[in-house]
């Protein structure tokens, strides 16, 4: 019953002008605060990696 009633709110939500409206919406909040981590998640200088760092953990053969 419960998939029933979201397949409904969300066929409603992408048929009718006002669900497209609030999905926007909402995708826009989304968007807005993914950017704000993302933002906060990115070092503000490059870091780099020292010579001979090549991301294996093997020893050069």
């Amino acid at each position: 019953m419960m998939e029933l009633l979201l397949g409904l709110g969300l066929g409603a939500m992408a048929f009718t002008p006002q669900g497209r409206e609030l999905g926007n919406r909402a995708a826009a909040l989304i968007a807005a605060q993914a950017k704000k981590v993302m933002d906060r998640a990115t070092p503000d200088e490059p870091t780099e990696q020292p010579s001979g760092a090549s991301g294996s953990d093997r020893p050069p053969s």
